[in-house]
């Protein structure tokens, strides 16, 4: 069950991922055309972005061939300990060819990304089916009985028709905003080929992602049926009441208890030592001074002393 619930969670964050890349393959299709793009600046933007796209590639294809070589040590049982400065330096020089053959060979990115896949197909199929049979008695039951078919069944008929699932990539689902609209005067031969549906400069996989989507926000969403898991959802309700439940005194109420807040001790305090050379008649001097004080006090004096003088009259 904790296998389960931890595959899940990782599934989520993959979606995530996939959902905070939807835009960035939004941006890709708008992009102009190679017939289209024919202005000088353009054409040095997309040169640059080339080159950065090569070493990105030839980094990724040194650190996964590095990753392979290291797993056949550790499945030979190899005792040899791999150093991280000789890791780095034999990844450095698979950089540095694989780069250099991209740099002058067009052909050499898909023999590359081929010879890849090819060696990591073998462990992708190994794990899948790995998890496939120790996750498969979790999975619920079919309302028509049918036998659960194995994710690599799946894989294998859907890539049984790879001209098909092309098509489908390349069919526009949306209208894009592209940058250079294909209505141009300069390019009226491309205008008929982008305006159709297909294209097979773009990439789509809209349906795919929308049923990735629309699964990912019914489990969140989904209201639980199973008994077994509405009492445990109700205990870790409990649970958290218990722990959010606030401990009264039942005893402090009608002046039972007095009640007083205590305060915190004082750190790094002291009592305040005057290094003042005034003296308090001084003090009083400067302030009734300040605010006008002395001319009141004169003439409140007089005054007491006119009403003590008709007293004593």
């Amino acid at each position: 069950m904790l296998i389960r619930r931890a595959f899940i969670s990782l599934w989520d964050s993959f979606l995530e991922l996939r959902i905070k890349l939807q835009r960035a393959t939004i941006t890709c299709n708008c992009l102009p055309t190679s017939t289209i793009s024919d202005d000088n600046e353009l054409r040095e933007v997309i040169d640059e972005n080339a080159k950065l796209f090569r070493k990105t590639l030839a980094l990724l294809l040194a650190i996964e061939n590095r990753r392979s070589s290291k797993r056949v040590h550790e499945d030979d049982n190899d005792e040899e300990e791999f150093d991280d400065k000789k890791n780095s330096a034999e990844t450095t020089e698979i950089f540095k060819k694989i780069s250099k053959r991209l740099k002058h060979d067009e052909n050499a990115i898909d023999e590359q990304l081929n010879k890849t896949y090819e060696r990591f197909v073998p462990e992708r199929d190994a794990v899948i089916q790995k998890w496939f049979e120790r996750t498969r008695g979790f999975a619920k039951q079919n309302k028509t009985n049918l036998v659960e078919q194995s994710p690599l069944v799946q894989i294998k008929e859907i890539m049984s028709l790879p001209d098909r699932l092309i098509k489908r990539t390349q069919t526009s689902r949306i209208d894009y905003d592209l940058i250079c609209p294909p209505s141009s005067p300069s390019h009226p031969e491309t205008s008929t080929d982008l305006t159709t549906k297909m294209n097979p400069e773009l990439f789509d996989d809209g349906d795919f992602y929308h049923q990735l989507l629309r699964e990912y926000i019914e489990r969140k969403t989904s209201s639980i049926t199973d008994p077994e898991q509405i009492s445990k959802h109700w205990a870790q309700l409990r649970k958290l009441r218990t722990k959010l439940k606030k401990n009264l005194d039942t005893k402090a109420s009608k002046d039972r208890k007095i009640r007083y807040n205590v305060h915190k001790k004082l750190i790094n305090y002291m009592a305040p030592i005057d290094r003042c050379s005034f003296t308090d008649e001084a003090k009083t001097d400067l302030f009734s001074s300040l605010f006008g004080t002395n001319k009141l006090s004169t003439i409140d004096t007089q005054q007491t002393s006119a009403v003590n003088d008709i007293r004593i009259i």
